[in-house]
């Protein structure tokens, strides 16, 4: 077989013939959700759990909360913004509030006074 050619993953005849599968019904115990799962064990031993709601159901461990904080990148990223020096702002310095929607114009309006020389 030439190297740039692949081996199917599909069953052969054979291996079809004799391809057993069997599927019961149960409810997760593991969390609050109680999810009605589907158990598919194939006969090579392998399973497929479907209906879970989280990872606990299928047998892994539960997620940490990794949750970001949002509120506080944001403000970082938006207020992380460098002035001019004064030495480089020809036009003087303007105060920008942070207020109502300068949260989200901020590198809008950062970025056109800077450019014109504030």
């Amino acid at each position: 077989m030439p190297k740039d050619q692949k081996v199917s993953g599909l069953l052969g005849l054979e291996e079809l013939s004799r391809f057993e599968m069997t599927t019961e019904m149960a409810t997760c115990p593991l969390c609050t959700n109680h999810c009605k799962l589907t158990i598919s064990t194939f006969s090579n031993g392998e399973r497929f759990i479907s209906g879970n709601r989280c990872e606990r159901g299928e047998g892994k461990e539960k997620a940490k909360d990794s949750l970001p904080n949002l509120i506080a990148y944001k403000y970082a990223r938006t207020f992380r913004y460098k002035p001019l020096a004064k030495d480089k702002a020809p036009r003087g310095e303007i105060g920008i509030p942070r207020v109502l929607n300068q949260y989200e114009n901020y590198p809008f309006w950062f970025t056109v006074l800077t450019k014109l020389g504030f």
